[in-house]
């Protein structure tokens, strides 16, 4: 019991300093307006089965005014009538230098976001943009946010820029859930060692925003090394660490958000499908997480009675407020939702793990090897 409670305290420990060095290395992405350049950027989007979120996407993107960008948006075999949105904007926008790719039949051994990715860079290289920025189909940029990226990436010089966009939540189901992506980010890994530090494990990306330097991009051609990976943004930092190449990951701070899901449920079966593998694989990683975050305070209170657990609740209220003010959330629902939200993580690793062992790992329709 007392190695338990000691493994569960530093363990506590340990992720309250990394969420504190977080905070305090305030890791934003910053716009300068002295800085005026503006290169040319080909924005890729892969949608599927996006019918309610496309166009608010591209309206915003709009929205942004970047002056110097083409526009490449795959209609990925959707069922829904995401392809007939697409060609109705592209009509009412005919200043939007607009391309529409129709996504091919998924290859053997290729994940169907990852060939998506593919296809896109393949046709944006053509047109010899000096950036390459990766959107999901449910992001809503702000002004701004594609000056800053451009000029981040410039600065540090990094093959990869990525970003953790703001979270929209809007039902209480979300509210617990979705959290859960900011949580394990900012407990477990300090962000600004990953352009820092060249190991492997200092890795983090979302591919909800992908910003590559293109020539680099057209040299390894990322998202086909990474072809048949579920986390394939993670996996493509560790694939440009591997090749001595510089990888960034910001938060960024109001410049784009996302209403990822748009329930609790959806949101637990949304990050059912990669939550074992942001672990590695290893289900006795996972597991051992989750009793460390749960179970093993028994031990504390066994060890140190109500002291003890006083003493580990002041100190995961430390943490929520850190995380609420990275993420840009209330810092009152943050600690309020800490219970569920837990409870709803280990739902979610439970789920993970059955539908690996089980093969049933599936994601808007198609099955995820």
């Amino acid at each position: 019991m007392t190695y338990i409670a000691f493994i569960t305290v530093a363990f506590l420990l340990w992720r309250c300093g990394i969420t504190l060095y977080n905070y305090f290395s305030r890791p934003y992405l910053v716009f300068d307006n002295n800085v005026l350049t503006t290169p040319l950027v080909a924005i890729l989007i892969p949608a599927r089965n996006e019918a309610h979120n496309i166009r608010n996407t591209l309206t915003a993107l709009v929205a942004c005014q970047y002056p110097h960008y083409k526009l490449f948006v795959l209609d990925d075999n959707s069922t829904d009538n995401t392809l007939a949105i697409l060609q109705a904007f592209q009509q009412e926008h005919p200043t939007v230098d607009m391309t529409i790719l129709q996504g091919t039949t998924l290859p053997p051994k290729w994940l169907g976001k990852n060939w998506a990715c593919h296809q896109l860079a393949q046709a944006a290289l053509q047109k010899n943009p000096e950036f390459l920025l990766f959107l999901d189909a449910d992001v809503l940029p702000k002004k701004q946010l594609i000056e800053a990226a451009v000029q981040t990436s410039l600065c540090h010089q990094v093959a990869l820029l990525s970003l953790f966009p703001d979270q929209i939540m809007q039902t209480w189901g979300e509210k617990i859930v979705v959290p859960i992506m900011h949580y394990l980010l900012l407990t477990l890994l300090p962000l600004r060692w990953i352009e820092q530090f060249s190991f492997p494990s200092m890795a983090a990306a979302n591919g909800q925003f992908m910003f590559f330097d293109a020539k680099v991009y057209q040299q390894y051609l990322w998202h086909e090394k990474v072809k048949n990976k579920i986390t394939e943004d993670i996996e493509i930092v560790k694939s440009i660490k591997s090749h001595h190449l510089k990888a960034m990951t910001l938060l960024p701070k109001g410049l784009i958000y996302c209403r990822m899901y748009l329930n609790g449920n959806e949101a637990v079966k949304g990050f059912s499908k990669n939550f074992l593998a942001g672990f590695g694989n290893s289900i006795f990683a996972l597991l051992c997480y989750c009793f460390l975050i749960t179970g093993a305070y028994v031990t504390v209170f066994y060890e140190w009675h109500l002291l003890g657990l006083i003493a580990c609740f002041t100190i995961i209220c430390i943490m929520n407020i850190c995380l609420a003010l990275l993420s840009q959330q209330s810092i009152l629902v943050t600690i309020l939702l800490h219970i569920p939200k837990i409870l709803a993580l280990c739902i979610i690793a439970l789920r993970s793990i059955y539908v690996k062992l089980a093969g049933k790992n599936t994601w808007k329709g198609r099955k995820i090897d």
